[in-house]
């Protein structure tokens, strides 16, 4: 975890799912209800308020396309690092990845939780069942499907120790 409180925290999600508004809403409540229970179970208070999640639509056809056509998440990522806009730490995981969010992990996620009510009844997802890939800045490392309840604060931590740390098997979800 970043030490400054004044550090960003969180990821640049990439949207690439428009089809259903309403469902990247739940998808948005399950991330941010899966990460505020993922601290609770570390015991780690006072941090889910400090949590920032930059959402790039990464869709051609929308009039809102915040990616250059022909360019990538991962390019478009590495771009915004380099453009000032934020102080850069690359000791920070905000700056080590991003999250691409595709159509399927939206319905995996609304596959889970069902009838289920958000803050009432369980949604925990110790097996994986949803995922987000976290795109690292150097593309050489590989892409990695991490399961949502692990994101933050599991994964973020073994991205800055280093990303073979986190890096699983092509197909295999990461539960660190």
């Amino acid at each position: 975890m970043p030490a400054s409180p004044e550090e960003r925290h969180g990821f640049v999600l990439y949207r690439t799912a428009y089809a259903n508004d309403a469902q990247w809403t739940r998808f948005m409540a399950y991330l941010k209800h899966q990460v505020q229970s993922s601290l609770e179970r570390e015991n780690i208070v006072g941090f889910f308020d400090r949590i920032y999640w930059k959402v790039v639509n990464a869709d051609p056809d929308d009039g809102t396309y915040q990616i250059r056509n022909g360019s990538s998440p991962l390019r478009h990522f590495n771009t915004w690092l380099n453009s000032g806009e934020e102080k850069v730490n690359l000791r920070n995981y905000s700056y080590l990845a991003c999250v691409l969010v595709v159509q399927p992990f939206l319905d995996f996620v609304d596959e889970w939780v069902g009838a289920k009510t958000l803050g009432v009844d369980d949604v925990w997802d110790e097996h994986g069942a949803t995922f987000v890939e976290v795109v690292p800045k150097h593309e050489e490392e590989g892409d990695v499907l991490v399961g949502i309840s692990r994101l933050i604060p599991r994964a973020d931590e073994f991205i800055e120790m280093g990303w073979e740390c986190l890096a699983v098997p092509v197909g295999e979800v990461a539960l660190p």
